[in-house]
């Protein structure tokens, strides 16, 4: 093998493998669940790519290995299509069904049954020559080969399929909203994968001359562009975004046949009187912003009245009357109070959000999603909630009336 040849074929294989680290290292920075879906389905299509290529290089440089993982190297080129398909459902937000899978298993497990009859120097003399037939076994040898006809034709049948997704959900989006997110980068990696996976059939009709040989070399190499420009979207987010959950904050609704309930009164004996609650209140902006508590994210309602010096229903009672909300919304106010100052510091702000959610005390990401939801509901609940019309306004419309 040449120089060229050699850099051509292994440059795949190596792409594949720096696209599949920086992924993995990324993906530790994601916090939310449809995000993490994303960046999996797109690890396991690049771990699809490199077992293609690995299998690729020991065709022509390690024939005994090829022989020997014959069956993991036939049901990764098989894949190929399947894991991009895969990927396309997650980016179209379409439902991927888990049946996809089951052709290219049974393929690998009849090509494993069949190849475990034939005996081991009839492969490697049809690896030795290229994918020369073998007379004696004329059907194997048209199946042990490097460019198969099955896999091509699989392979681009599920490449059509990707393009029939990805032209429906372009459509549809066209149709609902004035400027859709047309994901052109992802048109460019379908047009490479569909010009990769047609060469092999194409050789099949040129040989395996020289032209044979540069197609196969511009498929490698069109396929490490896809890795690529695949790699450097979904890190950078370019796809769309999905829904996060939302906590609507809205009046209950009594219905008819339900019966109504009880509402929690305070009684004249429970009320706590002004000057304990400003005092108590005095209290906690002193102890909170000396100790920080809240920066616990195990903080218990128990814990923090024995360390301010009350017992556990009179601090639930004072922080709901000097406050009108629970412990846990209390806590969480603090906390983004606290988030709010780390995303401003300078020591801080370069802090991936996911880390100073927790510097900032919240146990997880979807903790503090929910905490500035029921923030943001509240606080737009309480605008829209009409003012209380005083006996002064009164006296003033009967005046001006």
């Amino acid at each position: 093998m040449t120089i060229m040849q050699i850099i051509i074929t292994w440059f795949p294989f190596v792409v594949s493998l720096l696209c599949i680290a920086f992924m993995m290292m990324a993906r530790y920075e994601i916090v939310r669940y449809p995000d993490r879906r994303m960046m999996d389905a797109t690890i396991w299509y690049l771990t699809i790519i490199a077992g293609t290529f690995a299998s690729w290089i020991c065709y022509l440089l390690w024939p005994e290995a090829y022989v020997g993982a014959f069956a993991l190297c036939y049901f990764c080129s098989s894949f190929t299509t399947v894991a991009l398909y895969r990927v396309i459902c997650e980016i179209t937000l379409t439902r991927f069904l888990w049946w996809h899978y089951f052709i290219p298993i049974v393929m690998t497990l009849i090509v494993l049954i069949w190849s475990s009859m034939i005996p081991p120097e009839v492969k490697l003399g049809i690896v030795h020559g290229l994918g020369k037939h073998d007379p004696n076994y004329p059907a194997f040898s048209a199946v042990f080969t490097s460019v198969l006809v099955t896999k091509s034709v699989f392979n681009l049948l599920y490449a059509s399929q990707s393009v029939k997704r990805y032209l429906s959900y372009r459509g549809k989006m066209k149709a609902d909203t004035p400027k859709p997110y047309m994901l052109q980068w992802l048109k460019t990696v379908l047009i490479l994968v569909c010009a990769s996976v047609f060469i092999p059939v194409l050789t099949l009709v040129i040989g395996k001359n020289n032209t044979g040989v540069v197609a196969i070399n511009s498929a490698a190499v069109s396929c490490s562009v896809v890795c690529l420009i695949m790699t450097v979207n979904v890190l950078k987010g370019n796809y769309p975004v999905r829904e996060k959950r939302r906590i609507i904050v809205s009046e209950a609704v009594i219905e008819p046949d339900k019966p109504r309930k009880r509402r929690t009164v305070i009684r004249p004996e429970n009320k706590i009187d002004k000057e304990e609650l400003a005092d108590f209140k005095n209290k906690v902006v002193t102890y909170f912003n000396a100790e920080k508590p809240y920066l616990d994210p195990k903080l218990k309602l128990e814990t923090l009245a024995e360390q301010m010096g009350y017992t556990r229903n009179c601090f639930s009672a004072l922080v709901n009357q000097a406050y009108r909300m629970n412990f846990n919304t209390f806590i969480n106010r603090w906390r983004l109070k606290e988030l709010a100052a780390i995303s401003k510091a300078s020591a801080t702000k370069r802090l991936s959000r996911a880390r100073q959610v927790i510097l900032a005390g919240f146990g997880s990401y979807d903790s503090y999603q929910r905490a500035e939801q029921h923030a943001e509901a509240t606080k737009a609940k309480r605008s829209q909630k009409p003012k209380k019309v005083t006996d002064t306004n009164r006296s003033k419309k009967n005046d001006n009336g």
